[in-house]
């Protein structure tokens, strides 16, 4: 039986809680989509003011967002196809997991990282919150899901804070749905993270825009220090809803340990800080200015002790699932971090490609752009 595979994740804030994978027959997805469609159709059909439609969802006209928190409301879907954007958001998210059959699954997942929280991690903080989302959850498959709500207190107690359920699968469904109803498929989004001393602006984010017309392609600016540049990775990639991470050498370090993502990971850098005629004290020149125009970056002692804090850990965060989501492209060229063997103890998709450690246009040609259009067909 044709199945597919959908990654939920849930946190509060910036902590995150849990990713799992939960699996659909095709069959269902299928019977979900269908009925989607005729709702939407039926809700184009029924619009009564064309004008007042639209200008609802006029402050936000991009296409992303998200459906599903512990409320059991949805939130933040908006499109270039507003109709379907508009249906998707008054869905309720509960119902659209009792639909597709996975809320057992999502459950058992749950108790699981308990388990393993309360064996491997002692933060009696999340195992809260996780017990939080098990039971809402739980009160979804019974009687009074409608009524259910999740909240849980922060450390001060002046305020309350939602546990956030989110989830890779509506996103597929709205690509589905706008391409059945509307003939034109939605862009997937791609992330690519620089390498050290460049910026958003290097060639490689250039060349990849230019060359992927029909992907969104954005890059952001990558603070300095790690301690600031990961939280920072991370919450870009979430709030722009990134399909896939494409990071070279610095860049590939941090794309690796974004595990909520598919990740492509070119020559990832992985011991920067031994690299002693890179990583310096002292105040150098970027090969391209940022975005605002910034030309040099300032390196300390406190950021290279960071970035030795940072290659530590590289792996902790990392669940088995999560392990299959990652690419690892390597040249064997590579003199300045090869750091092939390494990655392959922890990763199974490890590929060589003829080349240096610094990508040229012919790599990304010919190896980087066709595996990414792969891995975002899969």
């Amino acid at each position: 039986m044709n199945e597919k595979k959908i990654k939920v994740y849930a946190q509060v804030g910036d902590d995150l809680l849990f990713d799992v994978y939960v699996t659909v027959p095709q069959y269902v997805w299928n019977k979900e989509v269908d009925d989607l469609e005729e709702a939407v159709r039926d809700d184009i059909a029924n619009c009564d003011d064309d004008e007042d439609f639209e200008q609802d969802l006029a402050d936000e006209p991009y296409y992303g967002g998200y459906i599903g928190s512990a409320d059991g409301c949805s939130h933040g879907y908006t499109s270039a196809h507003g109709r379907i954007a508009y249906h998707l958001v008054s869905c309720q998210f509960g119902s659209i997991l009792a639909g597709l059959g996975v809320l057992e699954q999502l459950r058992d997942a749950i108790v699981r990282d308990l388990v393993e929280s309360d064996t491997e991690h002692q933060h009696e903080e999340e195992l809260q919150r996780l017990k939080s989302i098990k039971n809402f959850v739980q009160a979804m498959l019974g009687e009074d899901a409608d009524d259910y709500e999740c909240y849980e207190d922060c450390d001060s107690g002046s305020e309350e804070q939602v546990v956030t359920i989110w989830d890779r699968y509506p996103l597929e469904l709205l690509d589905e749905l706008a391409e059945r109803v509307y003939g034109v498929p939605q862009k997937k989004t791609i992330v690519y993270l620089h390498g050290y001393g460049s910026s958003s602006q290097s060639n490689t984010a250039k060349y990849l825009a230019e060359n992927m017309p029909g992907y969104n392609v954005i890059a952001p600016d990558i603070p300095v220090d790690p301690k600031e540049a990961l939280p920072f990775l991370e919450d870009y990639c979430r709030s722009h809803h990134a399909d896939l991470v494409i990071g070279t050498s610095m860049g590939g370090m941090y794309a690796m340990q974004l595990a909520s993502h598919l990740r492509i990971c070119v020559n990832p850098a992985l011991h920067l800080s031994e690299v002693e005629d890179v990583l310096q004290v002292g105040t150098f020149e970027r090969f391209q200015p940022t975005a605002d125009g910034q030309t040099h970056f300032t390196i300390t002692e406190e950021i290279i002790e960071h970035f030795r804090e940072m290659e530590q850990n590289l792996f902790v965060s990392e669940r088995d699932e999560g392990r299959y989501d990652c690419w690892g492209f390597f040249a064997d060229g590579d003199t300045l971090v090869n750091c092939r063997d390494e990655f392959a103890q922890h990763y199974t998709r490890v590929f060589d490609f003829h080349g240096e450690h610094r990508m040229n246009n012919d790599v990304l040609r010919d190896v980087i752009i066709p595996a990414a259009k792969r891995i975002l067909k899969e």
